[in-house]
């Protein structure tokens, strides 16, 4: 097995690093989507977009860290995969009005469709 991979799109190298710099540091949105399942979410605010993975959204009040962002998040899908959930929905209020996002959660929760959460974002480091 090979320590690096490239990521083509239409014959074009999109980026050339280890597996863990391509899915932590992606060079741009293609390869930000392309590897990661579910793909990592973009939210876009004029010319900047923001992007992070599912997986690292926590429930708000698992998280004292203020420094780091919460979001309002409305639920429209819960997918129970045993040891996680992936929820997908909207966040709610804010510059990110409406925008769709997929959170992956673990265990310790439940969760219902038109619930209203608070999550956080937290970075992978």
């Amino acid at each position: 097995m090979g320590d690096r991979i490239i990521v083509l799109n239409k014959g074009y190298v999109r980026q050339f690093a280890t597996p863990k710099e391509v899915y932590d540091d992606p060079a741009d949105t293609f390869v930000a989507t392309f590897l990661g399942s579910p793909p990592m979410n973009l939210i876009g605010n004029g010319e900047v977009i923001v992007g992070f993975r599912p997986e690292h959204f926590r429930l708000a009040e698992e998280i004292k860290d203020s420094a780091k962002v919460a979001f309002k998040f409305r639920v429209e899908n819960a997918e129970y995969l045993g040891a996680e959930f992936i929820l997908s929905g909207c966040l709610v209020g804010g510059r990110a009005d409406g925008k769709k996002v997929i959170a992956r959660l673990l265990l310790g929760h439940t969760f219902e469709i038109g619930l209203r959460t608070s999550l956080r974002s937290q970075s992978a480091t």
